[in-house]
This record gives C-alpha cells, sequence and structure tokens, in this order.
C-alpha cells in the first residue's frame, strides 16, 4: 500500500522505497512502545542503557516537581508519567510579564532484557529521574571460559 498516491510513473520507484522505508521504521525491532496521545502536553527526553546486570532508564524532567511524578512497572514496560506546572511574574516599573506553562506526559520504554520489577528503584535529582532495574537471572550475560586442548 502505497502512503502517496503518485500518477506520474516516473516517481513510482522513489515512492515505493520512501514507503519501505518508512514501513521498515515503524515495524523495526525498536524498543520504545507507540507514543500516547499528550493531550497538549510536552514528552521529555528519555535514554534507556543496557548494562551487564540491569537496566537503566533516564528521563530529563526540567521544571518538574517530583511530587508530580509516577513511575510504573508492569513485565518488561516502565512507564513515568506526571505533570509539569510552571508559572513565572515579573512587575517591574514599564512592565508586568506572566507566564504559565502547564503540561502533562507520559513515556512508556520495553525494556530490552527480562528485568525483576520488584527491585526496580526511581531516583530523582536535579531535574533527572533514573530508572534502575536489575535484570531477571536469565537475562544476565554470563561469560564462558574458554578451555584449549
Amino acid at each position: 500500500m502505497e502512503l502517496i498516491p503518485v500518477r506520474n510513473t516516473s516517481l513510482t520507484p522513489i515512492v515505493r522505497d520512501m514507503d519501505r522505508l518508512w514501513q521498515n521504521f515503524f515495524n523495526s525491532s525498536w524498543n520504545m512502545v507507540p507514543m500516547e496521545p499528550t493531550n497538549g502536553g510536552w514528552l521529555p527526553v528519555m535514554d534507556v542503557e543496557e548494562l551487564d546486570n540491569e537496566i537503566k532508564v533516564t528521563t530529563e524532567l526540567p521544571g518538574v516537581d517530583s511530587k508530580n511524578v509516577q513511575v510504573t512497572v508492569s513485565g518488561d514496560l516502565i512507564t513515568i508519567k506526571g505533570e509539569k506546572k510552571e508559572e513565572t511574574e515579573q512587575k517591574k516599573k514599564n512592565y508586568y510579564r506572566s507566564e504559565r506553562c502547564y503540561g502533562s506526559f507520559q513515556r512508556t520504554v520495553r525494556a530490552p532484557a527480562d528485568i525483576d520489577a520488584n527491585k526496580c528503584s526511581a531516583e530523582f535529582k536535579n531535574g533527572v529521574m533514573t530508572v534502575t532495574c536489575p535484570k531477571a537471572e536469565k537475562s544476565k550475560t554470563k561469560q564462558v571460559e574458554v578451555k584449549v586442548k
């Protein structure tokens, strides 16, 4: 199925290649779960790192109060959601400025390995949320000794 109908046959190979590129992109084995609608909110930047014994998810949440953040782990899905409320007001002799920024967010990522959800922890420091989940025993990397005969 072509995403863009084209009547000019000279463009058909290009359109076919672009369709294949988009289909490969959206059907790839990335660890991201489809984005939830933001309802006018914003989506924070999220990094997922697989280490030898754990999965670490780091999310930048500038201007977000830690009281307004919730982390849930269900199976291999790690969800970080919350709300940003920011107000600034400046009164000076020649002007008055008032700005408000509100928005909710929710990001979900699939862990690249089996995790032990009962042992996950979350830390919030200087606007950065770090969720650490130890790998389940069967997912840990094991080094095998090679014997020479």
